[in-house]
């Protein structure tokens, strides 16, 4: 035979002998599936009839297996009775905006007690003086978030939180950084007032007791909404002047006046978040000049440089934050969220919280708070005022006393991004509780 006819030694290809392998080891594992399903336990796991060794201990839990879970009762918590240490927390929820929330927290118990749905771009709240419902203006998308937009004031029942109707607004409202004059109540409660901007300017007005939406006046180069009296408000406009509204008994304006220039938009703006004392508005500048807003002695509204100021710019602390003001009305303080900086750092958050006294401006305290907070505010018992701190992007809420600055307590696991704080007012049934 020649050389070439000669039987050649051929390799086995790898894959083959893989192949080979994995099916050997399926023709095993299959074996022993058919073996367990023809015993006694397999008899079991096919609904058969549960023998001794199927109530042996279970190796998960290494005694006795869990007994299986009874059926939960759905209840109704009881109406939330109130009280001066309730405070609500308005979450903007920016990782997830269509999901805006209010949520209501007992400061004493450190708990949440409840929470309101707010829709797209949540602000805050409205409150009635008596005390009796929650407003709040809300704005949601056909497609969640898109299609067609729908804005509602909706109306809820203060104690149970659970909607009583809704007015339709015009697809309108101001969506922005939380501000507390977004939207506002007047006329003892009767008037909802509602800033929009689509970039043009204008308020829409809802009768609350009527249940319908009365009317949408423009407002051309003025924003945000701030009532002095039952039925007059005034506007901050880009010049550094007030636009005065006043509203006729139907709640349409029956007046609209643009007021001299009292601040000067240029060389020292004005935080577009005030704090209201009772009977005036107070601004604080980006240098920490006071300003106060209110009805002069002719009835009509008045603007004016205070004449005093937080402090000292050149001393290299600012006022700066999302709500950087707060007043606790029985004792006549003014608390100013401050930080270190200087020019273009009114956004920062705040380390320490300075006291002063509204009639003689004297600085009373200055606190050094535990962690940095963009917003604060104080509850409106004379007895423990306390006061709140949050910081957006951490969901804690640090309660302190608003009469010595210590610690009470540091509540966690609330919201995402709270911007607006809101303490519960006091119900007296008349005048305002802003």
């Amino acid at each position: 035979m020649a050389e070439a006819d000669q039987p050649q030694d051929r390799a086995i290809p790898q894959w083959l002998v893989v192949l080979a392998a994995i099916v050997a080891v399926v023709a095993g594992a299959l074996a022993v599936v058919d073996a367990w399903w023809d015993s006694d336990e397999g008899d079991t796991a096919k609904g058969g009839k549960v023998t001794a060794e199927a109530s042996s201990p279970s190796p998960v839990t290494g005694g006795e297996r869990a007994a299986p879970l009874s059926s939960e009762q759905v209840a109704v918590a009881p109406a939330i009775a109130p009280h001066p240490h309730l405070v609500w927390l308005n979450d903007i929820a920016f990782p997830a905006m269509p999901d805006g929330r209010a949520i209501l927290v007992d400061a004493d118990a450190g708990t949440m007690r409840g929470m309101i749905s707010g829709g797209y771009g949540h602000n805050g709240l409205l409150f009635p003086p008596d005390g009796r419902r929650i407003y709040n203006p809300e704005t949601y998308y056909a497609r969640g978030t898109r299609g067609k937009r729908t804005d509602v004031l909706t109306i809820y029942d203060a104690r149970r939180l659970t909607v009583e109707g809704e007015i339709v607004l015009p697809p309108k409202r101001f969506m922005s950084m939380p501000l507390i004059g977004n939207a506002q109540m007047m006329g003892a409660g009767r008037f909802a007032l509602i800033y929009n901007f689509t970039p043009s300017q204008s308020v829409s007005v809802a009768d609350v007791e009527a249940g319908r939406f009365v009317t949408e006046f423009d407002t051309a180069g003025c924003s945000l909404i701030f009532p002095v009296a039952e039925r007059e408000f005034f506007m901050l406009c880009a010049d550094g002047g007030l636009l005065e509204v006043a509203l006729g008994p139907d709640g349409r304006p029956v007046r609209q006046e643009a007021r001299a220039k009292f601040f000067d938009a240029d060389r020292d703006p004005l935080f577009e978040k005030p704090v209201w004392t009772g009977d005036r508005w107070l601004f604080v500048s980006f240098h920490n000049d006071v300003y106060e807003v209110g009805a002069g002695k002719n009835g009509r509204i008045a603007g004016r440089k205070a004449g005093w100021r937080i402090a000292d710019p050149r001393a290299g602390w600012r006022a700066g934050g999302i709500q950087p003001l707060a007043v606790h009305r029985p004792s006549g303080r003014l608390f100013t969220l401050m930080h270190e900086g200087g020019d273009g750092h009114h956004k920062d958050p705040g380390t320490q919280v300075r006291v002063h006294d509204l009639k003689t401006h004297a600085e009373i305290a200055r606190w050094q708070l535990e962690r940095p907070a963009t917003a604060i505010a104080v509850s409106e018992d004379a007895e423990d005022p306390l006061l709140y701190a949050v910081m957006i992007g951490d969901p804690t809420l640090e309660v302190y006393s608003a009469r010595d600055g210590t610690l009470r307590r540091r509540i966690g696991e609330i919201g995402i991004t709270v911007t607006l704080v809101q303490p519960l007012p006091v119900s007296t049934g008349k005048g305002d509780a802003r």
